[in-house]
């Protein structure tokens, strides 16, 4: 037996009752089921992480994936309230990405080499501070940098915010990253797995 997809869509009915800031999504999530249909698009697999992806670098590992930086990154920060638990970079030239982690449950130092904590936050310090990299946000403006600034580093070279530019080409559209991720990059959503997720770009 084939496999079967589902591919979840808005009734029109429910779209022309006033619920029109949804309607510019139904031709991407048509078009993917088009693709599904022929055979042009197959759906990642949700239980591996993206292609080349670097969940748990060494040290050595995020200093050797520094070339081709200079075409432009994007940066997103996960935190716990006042606290940084991770922050991933995903290379723009070849869309591989690392992601530098700073604390596991219960705030506890994710890395227990001190050595190895501080050379990975003086990397991530160096990344975030460079005038050559531009760095691309998705509500940056309103959060991520002003907390990053907090925490003591610096950001240079702001050089977009995915949710202004989803914000500009779609007003009335929903705008958090995750709906954007799995509209236009296909991606299987994720927000759901952090059990205490409030929400973001409503």
């Amino acid at each position: 037996m084939s496999e079967v997809w589902i591919v979840p869509i808005l009734h029109p009915s429910y779209i022309i009752r006033g619920n029109w800031k949804h309607d510019p999504a139904q031709s991407h999530i048509l078009a993917m089921a088009a693709q599904l249909a022929y055979g042009d698009y197959e759906p990642p697999n949700i239980e591996d992480a993206p292609p080349d992806s670097n969940l748990d670098p060494t040290v050595e590992e995020l200093y050797a994936w520094v070339d081709g930086m200079e075409q432009g990154v994007t940066c997103d920060i996960e935190a716990a309230g006042p606290h940084l638990v991770c922050i991933g970079f995903c290379k723009l030239d070849d869309l591989s990405t690392v992601v530098v982690r700073f604390r596991k449950k219960g705030a506890v130092m994710w890395d227990a080499d001190w050595d190895v904590r501080r050379a990975k936050v003086e990397w991530v310090y160096g990344v975030l501070a460079s005038p050559d990299i531009p760095k691309v946000f998705h509500n940056g403006q309103a959060y991520d940098i002003p907390m990053l600034t907090t925490m003591g580093f610096d950001v240079s070279n702001y050089a977009g915010d995915t949710m202004l530019m989803a914000h500009v080409a779609y007003p009335e559209m929903p705008k958090g990253l995750e709906y954007l991720g799995v509209l236009y990059a296909r991606v299987p959503g994720w927000k759901h797995l952090t059990r205490d997720y409030q929400g973001e770009g409503k």
